[in-house]
């Protein structure tokens, strides 16, 4: 199974995941109660929207649910100010075969940022897709340097993908030079610590069959990005 974010061009918001995409009968749930909400409820109708849309997956992955075995696919969390060692880590992983998702990359989440949804409605639309994303993936790894210290999305994203499918050596954290794991929480040893040169063997050796490595080994965004700067 092979998760096809980027396809996406014409389709309605509703129609954004295709039915290869794991949970999307929750985000076409929450599409539908979003915009069944009046623009100017009172706050609380929307408190339980997303909470709705987790219960949701919740159920649709419970005991009895079946699985389906993924291609590789590694989320990238990371802060906007480490964008370029962002992008250099997904050419990383294409040169092994894996898909990758990033947010500057991903057509709905862009659609919906520049959206002239209100607030709390955009809020929740995002979320869900981060989540869908973290569903679909089969390794994340955050980026921890001097910029991330403080963000709330990168523990976030690290553990819920850790709460889900991704086992503990399928998640990773790479730390830039000046970042060492003793000044970003506890939650980092959870995780794999990552430097500059270990990322493909990484995904390499943790691989073990549990996902396909099948993305064609292209960038298609003309040169590779530059190196990672530790």
């Amino acid at each position: 199974m092979r998760f096809f974010w980027r396809d996406v061009e014409g389709l309605s918001v509703e129609n954004r995941f295709s039915d290869n995409a794991l949970g999307y009968p929750a985000w076409r749930a929450l599409v539908e109660r979003l915009y069944n909400v009046p623009p100017d409820a009172p706050s609380d109708s929307w408190a339980s929207l997303f909470d709705s849309f987790i219960g949701d997956i919740s159920r649709e992955f419970g005991p009895g649910s079946s699985s389906r075995a993924k291609t590789c696919c590694l989320f990238i969390s990371h802060r906007m100010s480490d964008v370029n060692n962002a992008l250099h880590i997904a050419w990383l992983a294409t040169q092994v075969g894996y898909d990758y998702w990033l947010d500057i990359h991903n057509p709905t989440l862009i659609a919906a940022s520049g959206s002239s949804l209100p607030s709390p409605a955009k809020d929740i639309l995002l979320a869900a897709i981060i989540e869908i994303a973290l569903l679909n993936a089969t390794h994340v790894i955050a980026l921890h340097t001097k910029h991330s210290l403080g963000s709330k999305w990168i523990p976030y994203e690290l553990g819920r993908a850790k709460a889900r499918l991704v086992q503990s050596d399928q998640a990773a954290g790479w730390f830039d030079r000046h970042t060492p794991p003793s000044t970003c929480g506890e939650y980092v040893y959870l995780a794999r610590q990552l430097g500059p040169l270990d990322i493909q063997n990484w995904l390499t050796s943790t691989n073990q069959y549990r996902c396909s490595p099948t993305a064609t080994k292209n960038w298609p965004y003309g040169d590779h990005p530059p190196p990672l700067d530790p």
